[in-house]
């Protein structure tokens, strides 16, 4: 399970319905709905992400075509159908706290399954 994305200390069992933010109980859905929720494009972040990297993260730059392999990809595109790896992989994008979060994600056997094919497919030395 993926932690709750407002109090982010208890394990969420709660969807938002909107933007499928996850969250623990009513009182954190609650807050996360004052502060508006919207539904969001988790595209345009990715592609804000590609397009536009710093000299200092040239290191771990991909080029759009080797990207592109990631998108044709048939066991990508298997392994996206599963439900709880789309919720781990949103929550990763949304969170403040990246590396604890993939660190927690790193303990789930179907993201660390996904991360090794992304890996072997990215692998382009």
């Amino acid at each position: 399970m993926a932690l709750c994305t407002i109090c982010t200390t208890e394990t969420s069992k709660y969807k938002c319905p909107v933007c499928i933010s996850p969250y623990c109980s009513l009182v954190c859905y609650k807050a996360h709905k004052q502060n508006g929720c919207e539904k969001k494009d988790c595209t345009q972040n990715v592609v804000q992400t590609v397009v536009e990297p710093e000299d200092d993260d040239m290191i771990d730059y991909v080029p759009r075509k080797v990207l592109k392999r990631l998108k044709d990809s048939d066991r990508i595109r298997e392994l996206l159908k599963n439900p709880h790896l789309r919720s781990l992989l949103r929550f990763l994008n949304e969170t403040d706290k990246p590396y604890s979060a993939v660190e927690n994600a790193m303990r789930e056997p179907i993201f660390v399954e996904f991360s090794d094919e992304c890996l072997k497919i990215v692998d382009y030395s």
